[in-house]
């Protein structure tokens, strides 16, 4: 009987060996494989090992503290709005992720191996940042902002909205949108670390994400204005070997370089976004970058539940859901 047991247990183990031995064949095959197809994927794992054993990652409670120390207006809370504090965190934020404009190879994703910066943690995307390892375009800017509200207690969500077209150019932004109370009352309040603004009505009021879609959807955007941080200089991150005409305010350990450049939001996108203006006018809107907004098509947050309550809400508000030939929801009213 126990010669019986000994032959299934071994049977068992060999068979489990064997799989192991498969599994780790097939992983090393696909790495290979992905390796070949972008060599440059070694390249960036080898940085990311080097970045993280010479910049250790903060903790949560320790970005907190730097950012509250380096952020005059957070250091006595009670003193300030919330609408003050998540704006004050807005700044910190657009002067802390730099912009990369054509170096695909410095986005923070493609550093980081991984399709989207929220695969990325909040700590280590912040230690590529200040190492000069990578830099972001709005979409990971506004993700990068919607953690550190959180990491703050509040709650927050990210929008995309634009135009999906099957091949580029695809003009499209990302927000940042923060629940805050002010003057009694709960609002979406739109904040974008991207162009270092957030919306305010005529009052100067935090104007409410939806406020903001169906004063839009009336063309009345002035009734409303971008209320600009009092940085306007952001800075922006190049590779190596690149743009050497560039006076460059720092250089990296690897031969990245910080340059500082004015970046204000582009209000009136003749000029600046040819694409956008076309995509704009065709619908009957003004070449305004902000009506770009009229057409959300994706959002993010914790609450999967909630953040898609927003978005459908949106959707009706601007009854852009089905902008795009061939492809509508069928969503019902959202109260």
């Amino acid at each position: 009987m126990k010669i019986r047991v000994r032959k299934k247990l071994l049977f068992v183990l060999v068979s489990l060996g064997l799989f192991v031995v498969f599994a780790a064949a097939t992983a090393g095959s696909f790495f290979g494989f992905k390796l070949a197809q972008n060599p440059q994927l070694l390249k960036n794992l080898y940085h990311l090992y080097v970045q993280k054993q010479e910049t250790p990652e903060l903790t949560d409670e320790e970005i907190v503290k730097r950012i509250v120390d380096e952020t005059p207006a957070l250091k006595d809370n009670e003193a300030v709005s919330q609408f003050e504090i998540v704006s004050a965190i807005r700044e910190w934020t657009f002067s802390n992720v730099p912009v990369v404009f054509s170096d695909a190879e410095l986005f923070v994703e493609t550093v980081g191996g991984v399709t989207s910066a929220v695969q990325i943690p909040l700590s280590q995307r912040l230690s590529l940042f200040e190492t000069g390892e990578a830099g972001a375009q709005c979409g990971a800017t506004a993700t990068t902002l919607r953690d550190i509200y959180e990491l703050f207690g509040f709650e927050a969500f990210t929008v995309n909205a634009g135009q999906v077209a099957d091949k580029p150019p695809q003009p499209t932004h990302i927000l940042t949108l923060v629940k805050i109370n002010h003057d009694g009352r709960e609002i979406l309040s739109v904040q974008d670390s991207f162009f270092n603004y957030t919306l305010v009505n005529r009052d100067g009021n935090p104007l409410d994400y939806f406020e903001m879609l169906s004063l839009l959807k009336q063309k009345r955007h002035q009734d409303f204005y971008p209320l600009l941080g009092s940085a306007e200089f952001k800075p922006r991150l190049i590779a190596k070997g690149t743009e050497e005409n560039v006076t460059a305010e720092k250089v990296f350990a690897n031969g990245n370089k910080l340059v500082s450049e004015r970046f204000i939001l582009p209000e009136d996108l003749p000029g600046y976004d040819a694409a956008a203006t076309e995509f704009l006018t065709q619908h009957g809107y003004p070449a305004n970058f902000l009506y770009l907004h009229l057409f959300p098509f994706g959002m993010h947050g914790r609450d999967y539940v909630e953040y898609n309550a927003i978005l459908n809400k949106a959707r009706v508000i601007t009854g852009t859901w089905c902008y795009r030939s061939g492809e509508c929801w069928g969503l019902e009213e959202v109260n």
